[in-house]
């Protein structure tokens, strides 16, 4: 039955419900003076001749809603009046309202067997039967808006929800796409101390989700719980530790999971977990770059991914899941990526640039896994979008990021405790800018920016120097294989970051302003990244600070190297590869404060902003920071070295700090920041603030029969 057509009716039941309160309607009216109020019922003849007759919807919406809100409207009165408010909001394209009418019939009258159907109609509108194909048309229209983070979970077969990790807690969580509401899987409290959640994917019959977590001293594990949070169960401990295990997949048959295994930085690996047992088999070995995502055929026999060529851009390859072969279905040279099977296996749908923005192909694949004729464009503007996957019934569900992230000053009094307003201080491209850093004079602002038509995570990040004053720019091209975001040598003509070099040494590098040229400065064995604090040069140069990996352990040693010498100083041994934060060096370079948790905890260790001696390793406690990494920075220190500024995260709310060089005086300038900003660093004038501003948002959207154009050629 369609429901959001303008020329669709009420089941018969309804129709009758209706002509009955409407012949009711008709005799009050008889017996009535014309100057009497409408009653509800007669409000209702009125509503459904407008829709009908004369064909008014907005005039119909709005004596619908006299409908409820009159007095004397009894149980099925209002029921159908607000069921036909809902269809005709729809049909007009106001879906949100109509999904909250629609919700609201299914929760008043779902004890009143008189309306049962009603209420399964209502159910039905927000569930699939209201997903309307508008006589075979493609169409797009929104399911919900909100955190990033649900809108990339795993989608359930029949399109009903999304499983995600819920990042607040770390739980496992479910997002109700017909209803917009949240639901926690995994009660896990206090989850923090036993781990975190990392990927998901939900089984054929909707009824299991399959995860991954993640714990600091175990590693990654698998496990199995039904969609009512009962029998969790551990699929899958105790193995060989990657450094990461993303699920991907699930097959048609219940038996098998598709996994990506992050190895090392050198060594990916398509791999396929028994359910029965945990047994492994790999599929496909990759290199150091791993693709996105990874979607499994409906016959089973196919792995479906993207590989990033040497240039950058990306083509779709099919593995076979026996492990027999690997070869390109899309090779071109525009970029190809984020593949996923139609419903029925027979297709693969990809993003492509290859027509200047993001849109939407299609190809056909034989059941040799070739490409059976040339891809063919589905939707032309597709956004930055990543397909999710198909439903059963044909439909497409697709995440749209639409974060606008950018770099902002505000000036600030440290005397009042006050920031002002927030002016923009990015560069030429808007919304797509993070991770800004002023060199020691203040003249040049270095940046990272997510430009093209790809999603941030997917596309190039590009480093880029701002000249403050002219506003002229250039970008640096080093010869690096990835490259985290990096800080100023005190000199001003090079930057200092941890990179992936092109032969596989990770290590920290300097990277010349000028010409792109990198250099080695500390290296370590192994192809682990510290992927920690960004490392940092002390103001006159001679040292340098940064976290050392030790391969294969997930923890290693925070060190001062002296460049000349090489010789190295070990301030705090065997933590945790993800336990600092941030660092900086105080001006006369005697102390290193910094933001750690502490050796051999948890994830639900409080962070503790310390200074350390650089000469004795001394440390001194300043206070603790609360549980939240991302929101922990160290801002710079005040004039003449006299204090240091830092952001606090505690409860939700982020505080702006200073503490005395000595860590013994301890005041809070700010107590409320506004909350969407991160990355806050002290401008090199200290009478401002620049930081990242903008909330992590995407739209859940569903393409109606995208197949149609195909059909119609």
């Amino acid at each position: 039955m369609q429901l959001t057509s303008p020329s669709n009716r009420p089941s018969i039941l309804v129709s009758s419900l209706l002509a009955m309160l409407l012949l009711a309607a008709s005799t009050s009216v008889m017996a009535r003076p014309s100057r009497q109020v409408e009653t509800a019922r007669q409000l209702l003849q009125r509503a459904v001749h407008l829709e009908e007759a004369t064909g008014d919807p907005e005039a119909a919406i709005a004596v619908y809603e006299m409908v409820l809100a009159a007095p004397d409207a009894d149980a099925p009165l209002t029921a159908v009046a607000e069921f036909r408010l809902a269809l005709l909001l729809s049909a007009i394209g106001r879906l949100e309202e109509a999904r909250q009418h629609h919700l609201r019939v299914t929760q008043q009258y779902a004890d009143d067997p008189a309306l049962a159907e009603v209420v399964e109609l209502a159910r039905a509108a927000l569930g699939d039967a209201a997903r309307y194909r508008d006589g075979g048309r493609m169409v797009a229209r929104q399911l919900w808006e909100g955190s990033a983070g649900y809108a990339f979970g795993a989608l359930s077969p029949d399109g009903s929800f999304i499983s995600y990790v819920d990042w607040a807690s770390g739980n496992l969580a479910i997002h109700d796409l017909d209803r917009g509401v949240e639901r926690i899987v995994t009660d896990l409290s206090p989850v923090l101390s036993h781990g975190a959640g990392s990927s998901s994917v939900v089984s054929p019959d909707g009824e299991r989700i399959a995860y991954t977590w993640y714990s600091p001293d175990t590693g990654y594990e698998v496990r199995i719980v039904r969609v009512d949070g009962s029998d969790n169960r551990t699929l899958l401990s105790s193995w060989t530790r990657p450094r990461h295990i993303e699920l991907e997949g699930w097959s048609t048959d219940g038996r098998d999971l598709l996994a990506i295994v992050y190895v090392d930085e050198a060594t990916h690996e398509l791999a396929l977990i028994d359910t029965r047992n945990g047994t492994i088999y790999t599929a496909a070995r990759l290199g150091a770059t791993a693709p996105e995502v990874a979607r499994l055929s409906p016959n089973g026999r196919w792995i479906a991914y993207h590989e990033a060529n040497d240039d950058g851009s990306h083509d779709v390859l099919l593995a076979a899941t026996d492990g027999s072969s690997t070869a390109k279905l899309v090779d071109h040279p525009a970029d190809d990526l984020l593949p996923t099977w139609t419903a029925d296996g027979r297709y693969v749908l990809f993003v492509s640039d290859r027509t200047g923005s993001l849109a939407a192909w299609i190809v056909e694949v034989s059941n040799q896994g070739e490409a059976r004729g040339e891809a063919q464009l589905l939707k032309s503007d597709f956004g930055r979008s990543v397909p999710m996957g198909f439903t059963r019934d044909g439909a497409l569900i697709y995440a749209q990021q639409v974060s606008l992230n950018d770099i902002y000053t505000a000036p600030l009094s440290q005397a009042e405790g006050t920031l002002g307003a927030r002016q923009p201080a990015g560069g030429r491209l808007v919304g797509v800018n993070h991770s800004p850093r002023l060199s020691s004079d203040g003249q040049r602002m270095l940046y990272v920016s997510a430009p093209g038509v790809l999603p941030a995570s997917l596309g190039p990040r590009i480093l880029t120097i701002r000249d403050v004053d002219s506003g002229r720019e250039h970008t640096l091209s080093p010869t690096l294989r990835r490259i985290l975001p990096p800080r100023w040598h005190p000199g001003g003509d090079t930057l200092i970051a941890e990179a992936l070099s092109r032969d596989n040494q990770w290590g920290v590098y300097s990277i010349d302003t000028g010409s792109s040229e990198s250099e080695l400065l500390a290296g370590w064995s192994g192809t682990s990244c510290g992927c920690s604090a960004a490392p940092v040069v002390s103001p006159d140069g001679e040292s340098l600070a940064y976290f050392r990996p030790d391969a294969g352990a997930g923890r290693g040693d925070l060190v001062v190297r002296h460049l000349d010498t090489s010789a190295e100083v070990t301030l705090l041994a065997d933590i945790l590869s993800d336990g600092v934060a941030d660092m900086e060096f105080s001006p006369d370079g005697r102390q290193l404060a910094t933001a750690i948790r502490p050796r051999n905890r948890r994830r639900d260790a409080d962070w503790r902003l310390q200074f350390l001696d650089v000469a004795t390793g001394r440390r001194t406690d300043v206070t603790t920071l609360g549980t939240d990494r991302e929101a922990l920075t160290l801002s710079g220190w005040t004039d003449g070295g006299e204090g240091l500024l830092f952001v606090r995260a505690e409860d939700g709310r982020h505080s702006l700090g200073w503490v005395s060089a000595d860590g013994q005086s301890l005041a809070w300038l700010i107590l409320q920041l506004p909350p969407d900003i991160r990355e806050v660093r002290l401008h090199p004038q200290r009478d401002r603030l620049v930081f990242t501003a903008g909330a992590y948002r995407a739209e859940v959207w569903m393409l109606e029969n995208p197949l149609a154009s195909l059909q119609n050629r």
